[in-house]
């Protein structure tokens, strides 16, 4: 009796085309905190789950996040101008 070798499949998941996040209140007053949430999308606009979502401050002397996922909060530290990014992974 021979045996056939077990074919290898690969699934890939569907690339991130698109990051909503939550709009924010703006203005915020000093010492206050937002949440904020973002939604992943493909291509077909379906919801994608379980992708590493990485939140950055582009001013930490104004604006500081504090992120877990797909949720992050925003403190006001200091009067300014600031913008939160966000960056999707599948």
């Amino acid at each position: 009796m021979s045996s056939s070798p077990t074919p290898a499949i690969t699934v890939n998941p569907a690339p991130v085309a698109t990051v909503t996040v939550s709009a924010p209140t703006t203005p915020m007053v000093v010492g206050g905190t937002q949440p904020l949430t973002a939604v992943t999308k493909d291509a077909a606009n379906n919801n994608l789950t379980g992708r590493t979502v990485t939140w950055l401050s582009s001013n930490t002397a104004v604006l500081t996040v504090s992120a877990s996922g797909y949720t992050a909060t925003v403190t006001a530290v200091e009067w300014g101008r600031r913008r939160s990014r966000r960056r999707a992974r599948r």
